[in-house]
Order: structure tokens, then sequence, then C-alpha cells
């Protein structure tokens, strides 16, 4: 089972968000296999959209490119959810969520 698999089966209801510089690789079997759909729309190397961001829910994020914060040639790239979703589901009391970050090695 490969890390996207394990995800989605140990956390069947979360919200899947995979990130990063794809320059060369192709990254077609995370629609066709997943569904995750590539939010970012503009262009953040040059004239090129290499920077890409994937997400299960594309309803609830947007990405907007800005400029660079530090020395590169890429634009920063920033994520953040848009319409009514997180409101009507923050918990009531306002505390605070678990946020699992995982990492994975691209294969060839």
């Amino acid at each position: 089972m490969n890390g996207i698999d394990s995800v989605i089966s140990s956390y069947p209801s979360s919200t899947i968000v995979i990130a990063g510089d794809f320059n060369q690789l192709d990254t077609s079997r995370l629609n066709t296999d997943y569904g995750l759909l590539q939010i970012v729309t503009t262009p953040t190397h040059n004239l090129n959209l290499i920077d890409k961001v994937f997400v299960n829910q594309p309803d609830i994020y947007e990405a907007n490119c800005t400029q660079r914060l530090v020395k590169t040639k890429h634009m920063a790239v920033l994520i953040h959810s848009v319409g009514a979703y997180f409101l009507d589901n923050l918990p009531q009391n306002n505390r605070r969520t678990t946020v699992t970050v995982m990492t994975f090695e691209a294969t060839t």
C-alpha cells in the first residue's frame, strides 16, 4: 500500500493536501487514481506552473500566488479555506483540532 492509500484507509474523512515543486513529475495519477484536483492556476516559476497543490476537497480551498518570501525564482503559494464550510464546522468550544502532516518520498 502506498502513502496515499494508507492515509485514505486510515483517515477516510480527512482532508488531503499534497503540495510541492512538481517540476518534471507526472502528476496525472493524483487525479485519475485518487480524485485529487490541482488548485493553483497561475505560473509559479517564471512562466511555468510547477508548484502545485492537490486537494480532495477543491470546493473549500483556494490557492493564491504572491511575491516570494525568500530568495528564489518561485512564487509563494498560499492556500486558504473559502465559503462557509469552516464557519459551519468549527468546534463549538473553539478548541484546536489535530493536524497530521506526513512526508512521503517520490519514487520513480
